[in-house]
């Protein structure tokens, strides 16, 4: 999260959803609604995955599709990947 301050008052930014929808199109993306609105752009990369270190180790999570996600979770929950999903 982010805020920047403008004409008195406070504007605050949650960057998670640029992760998961994405900013080179059309989404539910808050922050890109505002560039939509304003009919801005700005240059932007994709993400292909994201990366987590949890206990068991390190986990990259595919961005973008269903099928990677799902694929992932059986993998990774063996016997319990259907109770993950």
């Amino acid at each position: 999260t982010f805020s920047r301050m403008h004409n008195g008052g406070k504007y605050s930014f949650e960057v998670g959803p640029s992760i998961f929808e994405g900013l080179d199109r059309p989404s539910l993306n808050p922050l890109r609604m505002i560039f939509d609105i304003l009919e801005e752009t700005m240059p932007v990369e994709t993400y292909k995955g994201l990366g987590f270190w949890t206990p068991e180790g390190y986990w990259r999570f595919p961005i973008g599709t269903k099928q990677g996600f799902e694929e992932l979770l059986m993998e990774q929950c063996g016997e319990d990947g259907p109770k993950a999903i």
